[in-house]
């Protein structure tokens, strides 16, 4: 888990439960890797010296061929 592998921003909803952000990915992924990647939302915000966030509260899959 660094910033060099993963895309870290943090969601912060408004009074109605709506949050937006954008990202721009610093890195390539492998093209000669296929297979399944994932967007996951954590609860909290990373902890940039752990990688960790908190509990997941959601796991959308990306595939890649």
């Amino acid at each position: 888990m660094s910033p060099q592998t993963e895309v870290w921003f943090d969601l912060v909803p408004d009074a109605d439960g709506v949050a937006v952000d954008q990202t721009l990915v610093p890195f390539i992924t492998d093209r000669g890797i296929s297979g399944e990647r994932s967007v996951v939302i954590h609860m909290e915000a990373t902890n940039e010296t752990t990688g960790g966030a908190g509990p997941r509260q959601a796991c959308l899959p990306l595939v890649f061929s």
